[in-house]
This record gives C-alpha cells, sequence and structure tokens, in this order.
C-alpha cells in the first residue's frame, strides 16, 4: 500500500479513535423452516430514525416486509431470505464515525457513502480492496436500476467510477423520478395586492424581455383579489398583473417593482427592522441562488450549459454583474442594512423572527411559509398574509447582453441523485445475488411505491408491522387518485402534516428510486402553484456528488484547501462590494479583487473537476 495510504489510516485511527463503533457481522444461516436459509448483511447508515418511532430501521415497515420475501435460491435449492441489520452513528458524529470505522476496519457489510466522498474516494477504497467491484451484479441481477440509469444519461455517465480508463459500477445510488422542493424563493402577494398598482406598460411579449414594451389599459388601477380564512380551507385569487405583463415574477425588472411595493408597505404599516429583501450573510450564495439569473454560477466552480465545460464563476463579468445589481439594491434600502451580520444563519431560515413577524417581503425559505401559514395571530404584520413562491429570475436589466437573458442554469435545487452505498469486502461468501435482486426491486414499479409511500394492505397484512398497527394504519399508509387519466398516490388522511411519521414509514433511509411524479401534492392551488414555480428551471450546472466523489485523496485535499482559501476571501470581501464599501461598477477595484481571488489559483479546482470530467468525454 502507498505510503501516503498508510499515513492517512494512522492518522485517522488516532483521530478519530473516541467515536470507534464496532460492528457486528451476520452469515449465512438457516431460519429453521425446511427449505428456506437466510443471508444476513450489517447496514451502516449516516441517520436513522427518531427512536420514538422504534428502536432500530429494522423494525422499519418496508424493511420488515423486505426480509419477508426470498430473494434467490441457492445450489441445494434452499430459498433465500436476506436479513439486515441497521447501524447509526450518534448525531454530529456521522462523518467521523464513517472514516474511523473504514480506517480501523471496523466497518460492515453495506455502508452509506455519504459521509465519506467529502472526505475520501471511493475508488481509492476499491484499490484497497475495501469496496466490492459490483459491474456483474449490476448487469446480471439488476434490470431496474439499469432502466432508470439508460433512462437518465445524465446520471448514467457518473453513476460508474472509472478505473485505468474502464468503468466500474462500485457504488449504488438512491435516485429520484423528478426534481422536487422543499424551499425556494418566497414573497408577500398580499403587499403586492393591498400596496401596488397595475404596471404602467407590460412587454407585448411576457416571456421576452426584449420585446417592446406596451401601454397597459389598466394602468394605476389597484389590483382586486384576497383569500377566505379559516386556513385550512385556504384560498387565493386576484388579479396581479407585474411589469412583464406575467401573473408571477419574471425578470429582475419584476423584482424590482416589487421590492419598491414592499418598501413602500414596511413604511405604510410603520414596522420597525423590517426590510424587503433578506440576503445570506456572505452577500452572495455559492449554490447559485439569485446569482445564477446574471448567466453563470454562484460565485465558484460550476459546470456551463454546454455540459462539458468547468468554469470558475467569482472572477467573471455575471458575478459582477450581480453584484452591480445588489449593491443598487442595497443603496436603495431594500436589502437589509445588516445582512452580514446573520452569520449563523442558514441560507433558508435568515432573520427568521422576523419573517414570522411578517416584517419582511422577500426571502427564501421552506415550504412551510406559504399561503397563510405565518398567519398565527401573534404579529399584527401577518393579518392576512399570503406568501407565495417565485421562481430564479432572469436579468434584463444590468450588465451586457451576455449577462441578460439567460434561463437560470446553475442554482440550488434537489438532484435525482443522492446517498450512495458500497458493499464492502465484509460481505464476500455471503448471497451478493440475493441482496443485489433486494435492491434492484426498490428501483421497480412496486418498490418505488414502498420506497416513496409504505406498505398497502396487502403488505402491512403480510407483517403486521407494530409500529404501523399503533398508527391504525392496517388499510395500508396510502391512497391512489386519477389524475388526468394518471394514477397518483398521497398520503391517508391521518399522516397530512406528519412528515416525519411519514419518513418513518416509507424507506426513507434505504435504498431505491423514491418517486416524484407519483405523488399527488395536496393543499391549496397556490400553493402546488408556488411548489411549481421553484421547479419550473432545471438546475444543470451543479457538479454530481458522483462526479465529485471521484477524485483522489490527493486532489480531494487540494481542492478543499483551494476552497477554503477562497470562501474565506470571498466571504470578507464581497459584502463590501453588496454595502457600497467597494464600488463593484469602479474597474480599478474590481480588478483588484479579481487579483485577490487569483493569488489562491482557482484554476487549481477548475483543472481538477474538468479532468473528471473528461474522463467521459466521447473519445475522436
Amino acid at each position: 500500500m502507498p505510503k501516503a495510504h498508510n499515513d492517512l489510516r494512522r492518522f485517522m485511527i488516532m483521530a478519530f479513535l473516541p467515536v470507534l463503533m464496532f460492528a457486528m457481522f451476520g452469515c449465512a444461516n438457516t431460519t429453521g423452516i425446511p427449505g428456506q436459509v437466510t443471508s444476513s448483511f450489517s447496514w451502516w447508515n449516516a441517520k436513522g430514525e427518531n427512536t420514538v418511532y422504534y428502536d432500530s430501521y429494522d423494525q422499519n415497515p418496508v424493511v420488515e416486509y423486505l426480509t419477508s420475501l426470498a430473494w434467490n435460491v441457492d445450489e441445494n435449492g434452499n430459498d433465500v431470505y436476506v436479513d439486515l441489520e441497521f447501524q447509526h452513528p450518534l448525531s454530529g458524529s456521522e462523518r467521523e464515525a464513517c472514516v474511523t470505522m473504514i480506517s480501523t476496519g471496523t466497518y460492515t457489510d453495506i455502508m452509506d457513502m455519504s459521509m465519506y466522498t467529502s472526505v475520501g474516494s471511493v475508488a481509492d477504497l476499491y484499490e484497497q480492496g475495501i469496496a466490492l467491484d459490483l459491474t456483474d451484479y449490476v448487469e446480471q441481477y439488476m434490470p431496474n436500476y439499469r432502466a432508470f440509469l439508460e433512462a437518465h444519461p445524465e446520471y448514467a455517465k457518473t453513476a460508474t467510477n472509472m478505473i485505468d480508463g474502464e468503468e466500474k459500477y462500485l457504488q449504488i445510488y438512491n435516485y429520484h423520478d423528478g426534481i422536487s422542493m422543499w424551499g425556494g424563493w418566497c414573497y408577500r402577494r398580499d403587499w403586492i395586492l393591498e400596496y401596488g398598482v397595475q404596471p404602467v406598460t407590460v412587454l407585448s411579449n411576457p416571456s421576452d424581455s426584449t420585446s417592446p414594451r406596451i401601454a397597459n389599459p389598466n394602468a394605476g388601477q389597484t389590483f382586486l383579489g384576497g383569500y377566505r380564512t379559516p386556513k385550512d380551507s385556504f384560498t387565493w385569487t386576484d388579479n396581479i398583473v407585474f411589469p412583464s405583463g406575467n401573473t408571477d415574477p419574471v425578470f429582475i425588472s419584476d423584482w424590482e417593482w416589487m421590492l419598491q411595493i414592499f418598501e413602500d408597505a414596511i413604511e405604510a404599516e410603520g414596522i420597525i427592522g423590517g426590510y424587503p429583501m433578506s440576503l445570506y450573510y456572505p452577500g452572495f450564495n455559492e449554490t447559485g441562488i439569485l446569482g445564477s439569473a446574471f448567466g453563470g454560477g454562484g460565485g465558484t466552480w460550476y459546470l456551463d450549459s454546454d455540459g462539458a465545460t468547468v468554469k470558475f464563476g467569482a472572477t467573471s463579468d455575471d458575478f459582477r454583474t450581480y453584484l452591480q445589481c445588489v449593491n443598487t439594491w442595497y443603496d436603495n434600502g431594500w436589502i437589509d442594512e445588516a445582512f452580514s451580520e446573520h452569520t449563523s444563519d442558514m441560507f433558508y431560515q435568515i432573520d427568521l423572527n422576523k419573517i414570522f413577524q411578517g416584517k419582511i417581503g422577500l426571502f427564501w425559505a421552506e415550504e412551510g411559509t406559504l399561503d397563510a401559514a405565518l398567519d398565527a395571530g401573534e404579529s399584527e404584520y401577518t393579518d392576512g398574509i399570503c406568501v407565495t413562491g417565485a421562481r430564479n429570475p432572469i436579468n434584463d436589466i444590468y450588465g451586457s447582453d451576455e449577462q441578460k437573458n439567460v434561463i437560470p442554469f446553475c442554482f440550488y435545487q434537489t438532484g435525482l441523485e443522492y446517498n450512495p452505498i458500497i458493499i464492502t469486502d465484509k460481505a464476500q461468501g455471503k448471497d451478493l445475488v440475493a441482496l443485489c435482486k433486494m435492491i434492484d426491486y426498490m428501483y421497480g414499479e412496486e418498490g418505488t411505491l414502498l420506497a416513496t409511500f409504505g406498505l398497502n394492505q396487502a403488505q402491512y397484512e403480510a407483517t403486521q408491522n407494530e409500529f404501523m398497527t399503533s398508527l391504525g394504519l392496517s388499510g395500508g399508509t396510502y391512497s391512489p387518485i386519477e389524475v388526468d387519466g394518471k394514477t397518483k398516490y398521497y398520503f391517508v388522511e391521518s399522516l397530512n402534516e406528519q412528515d416525519l411519521v411519514q419518513n418513518a414509514l416509507k424507506a426513507n433511509r434505504f435504498i431505491g428510486l423514491h418517486s416524484e411524479s407519483l405523488i399527488y401534492l395536496t393543499g391549496s392551488e397556490l400553493h402546488r402553484h408556488s411548489v411549481n414555480e421553484w421547479i419550473l428551471y432545471i438546475s444543470t450546472g451543479r457538479f454530481l456528488v458522483s462526479l465529485t466523489g471521484q477524485m483522489s485523496i490527493e486532489d480531494a485535499e487540494a481542492y478543499s484547501r483551494t476552497q477554503g482559501n477562497i470562501r474565506e476571501f470571498l466571504n470578507k470581501t464581497v459584502p463590501n462590494f453588496v454595502k457600497g464599501v467597494k464600488d463593484p461598477f469602479s474597474d480599478a477595484d474590481w480588478n483588484a479583487f479579481v487579483s485577490g481571488v487569483n493569488k489562491y489559483k482557482p484554476e487549481t479546482n477548475t483543472l481538477i473537476m474538468q479532468s473528471l470530467l473528461d474522463q467521459y468525454a466521447p473519445q475522436e
């Protein structure tokens, strides 16, 4: 083994020994029933469900059902069942526990890699003999998994690891069959209704900001609409039109129009400490939230719209244009003057108290703030509130033509791929065919329903799962509904607004295909519209975990070091551009900033990512 690997192992053992977790390994055994045997596997997951619901994940209803089925026939004609024993680390020690188990050889048969790829390489684990080559198993026994990848070539490309120029399946990934979002841009539509008026002009083509503006025949008229209480029967209708001519904000010009309305509303209502818009404390968001409106990514590294070129954003004209926009908004009084002080706030919980008090007009937040959810009677400023979701905007004002009218393609959005697993050498000698058949089942039609919703009535009757029994779910966890000639599903009424319970009933921590296309969205019409606005554009510019996870240890260390240095520099300097301490319109200030960034050699990471991407480029 190379010396670097020995040194890394020695470091890991010394650094993380206090969180060492010893694994219990299962083996093939008879069930006590003639003609049946069990192959037992230990499985380490970074997260488990709350122990309020059950003590161990092997008591999850879906897992109980899967382990009640035969998955293979051995050489003696016995039906082979799979038994699973799950382990989870203490909260807060997930990464350390994963690294420690691998570095000390105490890992399990199956390992969740979600906590490892940021510190190590699965390809390296394969070279060490820890991660098994699953290629033959995937090709022979996992037709459902392969069918998903064939239907999604953009994910199939990096589902394999490149080993000496050969593509090998070393990991199995969880997938979604569609995009869903748990949060996004939110704005107070009730303030537009109350304090806004019909714009003077609208675009002749509301989807094209370069089209001529025409007179709005209703210019200056107040908007009409409102909602019906109580909140559990929320409905909302209005005749709001933005300057683009759309009923939703589409362009930066639409945003500036409503930000001015929010400023007027705050003044009219005498709100102390309120402001039109929240901004993340570094002055930008690396994932491209808002920054994606100006033609590029979020300020660091991203995949260009061609899907084949890695770019760095912070020194680009796109990022400069973003800074010119938010600097203008700050000068206008539209951005929280104290934005840079909220250093402990996550990007989706910025100044959360003021959001719940109804003192902010535009913010990035979770789905639970939509509609009239904030009308809790605890603040006079939330009376009659209506929070609506907005898509990422398109810039039509700032910069050159290259920064205008670009559909956002690089921003925060949940992807189809997440949480890979490996099967380790600890599982050698066990029935891997049975295990892989069981895993593959979770990518088929029945397995997808299990992953997404849990057990139906017949499946419950086969297991009599104690958790479902305690909840009175003998009829199953979900029901079908016909929508436009297609069958969709929704959780039964007793599980409405019970997200944590729903997660504990379905295969939320297991492997498989989790469906978005089969889910019937409940809630108000406006709520469903808001969620659909969040996923209107698809983010293709973020790096897939299946790509970044293929870095060598040496490259991962170099990437992390460069990223950390640049992130620290940006976090210190970007707020100054927003606040006007530095002028993003000044060539001198901008060139000094670019020189400062370039001292940390961002091209190092660009080349690392480009080399990974080029492995999969067609050979001429």
